[in-house]
């Protein structure tokens, strides 16, 4: 008796959920066949902090105070590349098959697996080499650095070679 006086109720009750809420309300519609860009990761250091950042090849990241690095939470099969504003110490895991690129305004450092420091402060970028070798361009020309060789530029002008050794 009490089943079938409920029974009206529950069966409103169904209906009323269905008619508030449809199907597509509840169930997450299909998701779009888009090639989506790489989830972006930063992590900008205040001043006086300094952090170190693994990236997902095994390389390491020694951010100086006051930078910023934007990299991909994973890098994709053809290339390594960051984004670097301030300083920062890179250690960087072989891999010829994909280069990694540093892009700090208009210019890029280029390496395949080394230790090297880039500095990007009042729109002069100094790349310092500590092991193995790095290649440095901009808009103007492209020079390689080898350890113990220091490269200075000014972003959005012409290259200038210095030969100076690095102080890291």
């Amino acid at each position: 008796r009490t089943a079938a006086a409920f029974s009206p109720l529950a069966a409103a009750m169904i209906a009323g959920f269905t008619l508030l809420f449809p199907r597509d309300a509840i169930e997450p519609p299909a998701a779009p066949a888009v090639a989506y860009a790489p989830a972006m990761r930063e992590v900008v250091t205040r001043r006086g902090e300094r952090i170190t950042v693994p990236l997902s090849d095994g390389s390491v990241v020694f951010l100086n105070a006051g930078s910023s690095l934007r990299f991909p939470a994973a890098f994709g099969a053809a290339s390594r590349e960051v984004e670097l504003k301030g300083e920062g110490f890179f250690t960087v895991r072989g891999d010829a098959r994909r280069p990694f690129r540093v892009n700090t305004g208009s210019a890029c450092t280029e390496v395949k697996g080394t230790e090297f420091n880039v500095r990007l402060r009042r729109n002069r970028v100094e790349v310092a080499v500590a092991k193995g070798e790095a290649r440095c361009s901009c808009r103007a020309s492209r020079r390689t650095r080898t350890a113990g060789r220091r490269s200075c530029r000014r972003t959005g002008s012409r290259c200038r070679r210095s030969t100076r050794s690095p102080r890291c």
